[in-house]
């Protein structure tokens, strides 16, 4: 090898190295430079009830209110000025429910479990009691005051699921005798719901639970959510 195609081929590598570097950096931190968008509406506005015109909203989490434990309501109301994320369950559910909880623990709780302004709430669609979810949470060794497991009426969770676009009611062929969406919802300190962004750069209105890969994903966008409102967290 010459000392001319030497000093060429350093050069380049010299060149290239940086170039590397940074789009490694770029790849790495690139969804810090980036918002979460909102889940959007269209409404019909009418203006001195003669004109109507369409204007595109932010949408809010619906109200709610469920039962933590004994005489122990929790409303959206109360949840202003925290992050969270919404999903649907029930503590004899022996498909999906067990893969949720698990994939929400490792992904989800285990790395927010310090963040007091951040919380997971799980919803009964079957009218759980209150010793029920206790066990369930000792069953998958959940013990922390940010994940809420939440019960009501049948009818009301069901209700709710379905203000959220999801699904949840009785399922005579399904195990366990309910079904339910498997997806999570999530909703910020000012109570919009908030939408992500998927690696095709698809719009994800939704996260699945059973899915390992989109619990990856909902950490990155909760993540992202918290450097955006100006306070990044620390694990």
């Amino acid at each position: 090898m010459s000392k001319n195609f030497k000093k060429f081929f350093y050069l380049i590598l010299i060149l290239l190295i940086p170039v590397f570097l940074i789009q490694q950096w770029s790849k790495n931190a690139s969804h810090y430079f980036k918002d979460l968008g909102y889940k959007l509406e269209e409404l019909d506005i009418l203006i001195d009830d003669t004109i109507l015109v369409k204007e595109i909203s932010k949408v809010k989490v619906p109200d709610f209110s469920f039962s933590k434990g004994i005489n122990h309501l929790i409303s959206n109301q109360d949840l202003l000025g925290d992050n969270y994320i919404i999903q649907f369950f029930f503590t004899a559910c022996p498909t999906i429910c067990p893969t949720s909880t698990v994939n929400i623990r490792n992904e989800i709780h285990n790395k927010f479990i310090n963040v007091d302004d951040f919380k997971i709430l799980s919803i009964s669609i079957a009218e759980d009691s209150p010793q029920k979810m206790l066990d369930y949470c000792e069953r998958f060794n959940i013990d922390s005051p940010n994940w809420i497991f939440l019960t009501g009426s049948r009818d009301q969770a069901w209700s709710f699921a379905t203000e959220l676009s999801l699904s949840a009611g009785f399922g005579s062929k399904e195990e366990g005798g309910f079904f339910h969406s498997p997806f999570i919802v999530l909703v910020d300190k000012e109570g919009f719901i908030r939408t992500g962004i998927d690696k095709q750069k698809n719009i994800k209105t939704v996260w699945d639970a059973t899915s390992f890969s989109d619990m990856e994903l909902l950490s990155e966008d909760i993540s992202q959510l918290f450097f955006n409102q100006n306070k990044p967290f620390k694990e």
